[in-house]
């Protein structure tokens, strides 16, 4: 202070000797009263009270005041605690009393926090407190200063009479994080940072400035910036009396080695924060958005969600790998930020050292919605012990115990308690305030999240206004049927009134290929038009592909790359290369592969290693590359070939693979892929990591102790939740374990063994394919072959049933067939069916009902094939005589189906309404509530097959809502694929404008299923939407999607229905085609519109 020097306040602390803040607080309580009047302020109690000194609460506002007597300046940890306590207590205005300067920097922060979070911060520290004592000097000054004469002072007005700071910020998520804050090291081209610029009024008058950058042609040829507004040559900004205000600002840089720029206040340069460079990337590296679609996309979002402020919006994005979704996702992160969202990206956290648990999740989400810290929580922990015996205030602030309480769960029950006891709270906070909470690759995450993150939604939903909105994408290729998160997928895709839904596919046009070629690798007259064309039509039009295929180009020595364009090395070698270049993402990356191979070959052994530490632990920093003694020579090269992407955070340098689809690459091109990271740190002696993937890999890599894994242990590893990208390696050395195991563990407990190689076989199916399934069921017969004993276990004969209904999915009929014909054989023999146990008997009841159903498939007319036929009159005769009511009503219904691809015009037709009304009698007898599913199919074919538009719709809606609730539902994802066809078919019988809306509901959401299921029945889709075409008088639309029906037909191994429904498609496309649209009167199919013209599928 100038004239209160230090003299002065010595003596004033000298009268406490025990606490010389008592004194500095009456000094503070009397400049209260002074300024807003006597009783309206009121001093805490001597014990812990939030932080606040003094507090004032009126109907309109709250406010608390603070007072530090500190004798050196304060720095921000000590002043942060307060508004934290005053977010939590919803506090709007705090006033900060200090004797000694508080840092401009703290001062800048605390202000940026306050601004985000609606509050007003007022500071009267050092000569700005000696002013408020000198304004109000008749009422304090004799009390507290009686040495002190005010007489004779000269005050001289201040050169500046304001103070500046400016603070540049990314945007992580991270639980170390201190309330410091993440201050940017390095700009990255197209990745957007904040700038905030903090001015602060220092006189007891309004104070009007001026704010603007210098230079803004040159400005804006390097960023993209936001709000453009605050980009024009000047800008007043007017301030209250001592008031400090926030300028937030967005800048991208566009430009590669561009300057930050500094603003002005009142032509007085701010300075910036040391130290911050410019992180060099080849153009080809872009990640900016190219493409009309993609950016329809973005608008759409920024339409369809961020600006509504009413109701919770879910925007979804989904697709398979490579097709630009991430990019796409931070575009419209960007656009959150721009339009005052506060951004909670989950993003990076799905690839996190360890798996995410729910804690984790929501101490990440509470930690960002509260703007809060680590070291802030253990002051909440602190005040909470010290409160115990006097809870009063907490009962009135359950946020604190909230925020304290979630860092003491130490298990699943501690967990669902707390859910219950404050999830509520979390729904008022998300409700109340503007965030975005953003998830890339949400399949990551386990099913715990998965339903918390569906519950926050569910509720907010019923929560109005909800200024909170999410952004969530899925990533196709790692996303198994009827898991959590396909349901999820489904849920939030359905409902058009929540969610904006996209599929990704890749880019539309080849116009939008070359832009994007153009824009990412400058790569001028290099191709011609009808090169892009090729490649767009014949190849692959997503972004991924193309960039990997500039690079095989490259390193084919065709491309070279001059002043940041490429140029044609030689015409006629390109000319032949591009109409020879790898048609799939794996094959180019091989080529790639053996590119490197063959011109490193000194460093492939350790790059090797690297790439497989990287697919072990998602990524790596600096410093565990150096503990691997890899040279980051190494790093720097695989990152200019685009294998790797290097990552400058705050507080870490990460390697990464560059895509997911590079991953996947080096994991099936090297068996045991994480292996040799384990057996690498074995002869090290170090272990990068410790978390529960990386243990059990050690152990079921651990060659010595083969005998070791127990079926108890078996049972435990597959109740792991395993990282998607470990999931290949991870299950397939899982079934090599049992295998290698199988006699110790099949001595031990047959039930259970049997069971552990079931488990891992539908693992492997659902989550790494058919053709890998096999592979395994191949080896799995072959070690098993002679275990003799195997075949009187009813559990083997159940998984083997389980592998010919994969078989049967895959169209491999006759190995379905040959699989259960061979496990009945040696299982059975020649005995007596009657003399078998029960269980036997519903066992080969279902295995002469699947030899039907396998064996019809292969033929076009069953119903004239004996053995075929044999079989289903075998499985109802056992059925029959146990009262197998299941077996029954599945025997009737299949049945029906011999007679469902009949003509129209074959009396025998009717065959099909009586077999299934006497399936539908058993079912409602009683004992078959297992297939209820099933059951409302039946009726909603019936339904169907009458031409009752109304009845059928009913009963298509009602399976799709029992699929979700009932206790009976299985197979969700085909039953919700096959519902959801059926529904767009009852309202086509009978077709009504009014019906649009939701025939093209459901016809999307029949297409998004059979993307979702991967089917090889997409005709029925397109013959559904080639007449609802024709309804609508887009009778071009109409041909040609009845046209790629027929072409799918053709090439379909489906041949019970390929004969039925090619006649249907041909008898349609002669309606589409011609000017006169009379009813046909012999319609093929017994499912057809009833104004005569359209045969529709009998599916």
């Amino acid at each position: 202070m100038k004239f209160l020097t230090k003299e002065h306040w010595s003596k004033l602390n000298a009268e406490q000797t025990i606490n010389k803040g008592i004194c500095f607080e009456n000094l503070v309580k009397k400049l209260l009263i002074a300024e807003f009047g006597k009783a309206v302020f009121q001093g805490t109690r001597d014990s812990w009270d939030g932080s606040k000194d003094f507090y004032y609460y009126s109907q309109q506002k709250k406010y608390w005041a603070e007072c530090k007597n500190y004798a050196s300046n304060i720095d921000l940890k000590v002043l942060a605690s307060t508004l934290i306590m005053a977010q939590l207590s919803e506090i709007d205005t705090i006033l900060y009393y200090s004797y000694s300067a508080i840092n401009v920097n703290t001062k800048a922060k605390l202000l940026l926090n306050a601004n985000k979070k609606g509050k007003t911060i007022y500071f009267y520290d050092d000569t700005v407190l000696e002013q408020k004592i000198f304004q109000y000097w008749d009422c304090i000054g004799e009390e507290f200063f009686p040495e002190f004469s005010k007489e004779n002072m000269q005050f001289k007005k201040l050169e500046y009479n304001y103070e500046t700071k400016c603070l540049l910020y990314g945007n992580p998520l991270d639980l170390e994080t201190t309330i410091e804050g993440y201050e940017i090291k390095h700009l990255t081209l197209f990745k957007m940072f904040e700038m905030d610029i903090c001015i602060i009024n220092r006189e007891n008058s309004s104070n009007k400035v001026t704010f603007r950058f210098k230079k803004l042609a040159q400005l804006k040829t390097q960023f993209d910036v936001f709000p453009e507004h605050m980009f024009k040559s000047k800008t007043e900004i007017v301030l209250a009396p001592y008031e400090g205000k926030i300028i937030r600002l967005w800048l991208i840089p566009i430009k590669e080695n561009c300057t930050i720029p500094n603003p002005y206040i009142n032509d007085r340069q701010i300075g910036l924060p040391k130290n911050v460079e410019f992180k060099a990337l080849e153009s080809r590296h872009s990640e900016r958005l190219i493409g009309q679609s993609y950016e329809q996309y973005l608008s759409n979002f920024k339409q369809n969600v961020l600006f509504d402020a009413i109701k919770l919006k879910i925007c979804v994005f989904y697709g398979n790998s490579g097709t630009g979704k991430s990019k796409l996702f931070q575009e419209c992160l960007n656009s959150s930020k721009v339009n005052g969202y506060d951004v909670v990206d989950f993003g990076s956290l799905n690839n996190s050292k360890n798996v995410l648990s729910v804690q984790d999740f929501i101490q990440r989400l509470l930690i960002a919605i509260y703007n809060i810290s680590l070291d802030m929580l253990e002051e909440i922990i602190k005040a909470l012990k010290f409160q115990k015996n006097n809870d009063s205030f907490i009962k009135k602030q359950p946020e604190y115990c909230m925020l304290a309480d979630i860092f003491s769960v130490t298990n699943d029950l501690d967990m669902q308690n707390w859910i219950s006891q404050y999830l509520d709270l979390i729904i008022l906070k998300l409700a109340k305030c503007k965030f975005l909470i953003a998830i890339d690759n949400v399949q990551f995450f386990n099913n715990d999240i998965i339903d918390l993150l569906d519950s926050i939604c569910t509720k907010l939903v019923i929560t109005k206004p909800c200024n909170t909105k999410f952004l969530l994408t899925f990533n196709l290729d790692y996303i198994k049927k009827d898991s959590k998160v396909s349901q999820l997928l489904s849920k939030y895709t359905s409902d058009g009134s929540l969610t904006y839904t996209e599929h990704i596919t890749g880019f539309k046009s080849s116009e939008e290929c070359y832009e994007f070629l153009q824009e990412s690798f400058a790569i001028g007259e290099v191709f011609q038009k009808t090169d892009i064309e090729y490649i767009a039509k014949n190849l692959n039009r997503n972004p991924f592909y193309l960039e990997q295929m500039i690079y095989w180009l490259q390193e084919k020595q065709v491309l070279e790359q001059r002043e940041n364009s490429y140029k044609i090395k030689n015409d006629i070698l390109f000319k032949h290369l591009i109409r020879n270049i790898p048609n799939t993402v794996y094959d180019i990356l091989l080529e790639r592969w053996n590119y490197y191979q063959k011109n490193s070959e000194s460093e492939l052994e350790k790059t090797i290693i690297l790439f497989s530490a990287i697919h072990l632990y998602n990524e790596l920093t600096k410093m565990d590359i150096d503990e691997l003694n890899i040279s980051w020579d190494i790093v720097t090269e695989l990152e200019r070939m685009g294998f790797v992407t290097v990552e400058d955070t705050f507080y870490h340098i990460n390697v990464k693979f560059r895509h997911d689809l590079i991953d996947k690459f080096f994991a099936k091109m090297y068996q045991a892929f994480s292996k040799k990271t384990i057996d690498y740190e074995n002869e090290m002696n170090i272990m990068l990591r410790s978390n529960d993937t990386r243990y059990y890999l050690g152990k079921l890599y651990n060659e010595e102790n083969e005998s070791l894994l127990s079926n108890t242990q078996i049972s435990e590893i597959l109740s792991l939740h395993i990282d998607s990208r470990l999931s290949y390696e991870f299950y397939l050395l899982v079934f090599e374990k049992i295998l290698t195991n199988f006699e110790y563990n099949y001595s031990e407990n047959k039930i259970i063994c049997i069971n552990n190689i079931y488990q891992v076989i539908v693992f492997i199916h659902d989550i790494l394919g058919n053709n890998v399934m096999q592979k395994s069921v191949d080896k799995l017969l072959h070690k098993l072959k002679n275990v003799q004993e195997l075949f009187s276990c009813i559990e083997y004969g159940k998984m083997l049933l389980y592998i010919s209904e994969a078989y049967d999915s895959m169209g491999k009929y006759q190995e379905a067939v040959q699989l259960i014909k061979d496990y009945k054989q040696k299982a059975f023999g020649e005995q007596n069916e009657k003399l078998l146990s029960l269980e036997q008997k519903k066992l080969i009841s279902q295995i002469y009902n699947r030899l039907h159903v396998y064996s019809r498939h292969q033929v076009s007319m069953p119903l004239e094939n004996k053995n075929i036929m044999d079989y289903l009159n075998k499985s109802s005769q056992i059925a029959d005589e146990i009262q197998d009511a299941v077996m029954q009503y599945v025997n009737y219904s299949d049945r029906g189906y011999l007679y469902y691809n009949l003509p129209l015009s074959d009396e025998n037709h009717i065959n099909t309404i009586l077999y299934w009304q006497e399936a539908c009698n058993i079912y409602e007898k009683g004992n078959a509530e297992a297939k209820y599913i099933n059951y409302l199919r039946k009726k909603t074919q019936l339904a169907l097959l009458a031409g009752d538009s109304k009845k059928a719709v009913q009963d298509a809606e009602k399976g799709l809502e029992e699929i979700v609730l009932s206790p009976y539902a299985y197979q969700q994802t085909f039953f919700k694929w096959w519902f959801y066809h059926a529904l767009a078919e009852a309202y086509l019988l009978c077709y009504k404008s009014e019906n649009a809306k939701d025939i093209e509901k459901s016809l999307e959401r029949a297409c998004f299923y059979s993307d979702l299921l991967e089917s090889n029945k997409k005709f029925y889709y397109l013959q559904l939407k080639a007449v609802y075409m024709y309804y609508l008088g887009r009778y071009d639309d109409a041909i040609e999607l009845n046209s790629e029906a027929i072409r799918l037909i053709e090439s379909s191994n489906y041949r019970l229905k390929i004969a039925s429904i090619k006649k249907q498609l041909i008898e349609n496309e002669a309606v589409f085609s011609s000017i006169l649209k009379e009813p046909q009167n012999n319609l093929y199919s017994q499912i057809h519109t009833t104004d005569g013209l359209f045969n529709l599928p009998c599916m």
